[in-house]
C-alpha cells in the first residue's frame, strides 16, 4: 500500500469520524462586534446594542476567510447568541427615528487586520495549489519520460 493511499485513508477517516463538538472543522461561524449603544430595549427590557455581524469560514479549525453580514441588534453589548439582522430599510427607519446614530455608514466595513488576514490566507492557499500542482506535474512528467 502506497504512502498516498495511506494518507488518503487517514484523511477520509478523520472527516468521517467528526463529532458534533467538532462541527467547525468545515463550515462557518457568525461573530458579533460591538458598534454602539441604542435606546431600544429587547426581551425582558434588556438594552439592545448595535453590532457588526461577521461570518468566519473554517477549514480544519482555522478561520480562513471573513465576510461582513451587516448590522444587527443584540443584548449584552453584542455578547449574545441571539441577534436580529437589520436590513437597509430597517436601518434607515431606526436612524430616522433617532434610535441609531445618523452618522452610521450604510454598510459596516471589515477591519484592516481582517482584510489583511483574508489576503494572506488567499496567497498561502494559492501557493499550496501551485506547489502541489507543480509537484504532481513534475512527477507525471518523470513517469512519462522515464
Amino acid at each position: 500500500m502506497g504512502l498516498r493511499t495511506i494518507a488518503t485513508m487517514a484523511a477520509l477517516t478523520t472527516v468521517i469520524t467528526v463529532t458534533a463538538a467538532e462541527a467547525r472543522v468545515f463550515g462557518s461561524r457568525d461573530t458579533l462586534e460591538f458598534v454602539d449603544y441604542t435606546s431600544m430595549l429587547g426581551e425582558g427590557s434588556a438594552p439592545l446594542s448595535l453590532c457588526h455581524v461577521t461570518s468566519d469560514q473554517y477549514i480544519m479549525f482555522f478561520p480562513v476567510y471573513t465576510t461582513s453580514l451587516g448590522y444587527a441588534l443584540a443584548e449584552n453589548e453584542c455578547d449574545a447568541n441571539k441577534y436580529t439582522l437589520l436590513g437597509e430599510d430597517d436601518l434607515a427607519t431606526e436612524m430616522a427615528a433617532g434610535r441609531l446614530p445618523s452618522t452610521l455608514p450604510p454598510a459596516p466595513e471589515l477591519s484592516g487586520g481582517t482584510v489583511m488576514k483574508n489576503n494572506i490566507v488567499k496567497a498561502v492557499l494559492a501557493l499550496i495549489v501551485l506547489v502541489g500542482g507543480g509537484y504532481f506535474a513534475r512527477r507525471k512528467y518523470r513517469e512519462v519520460m522515464g
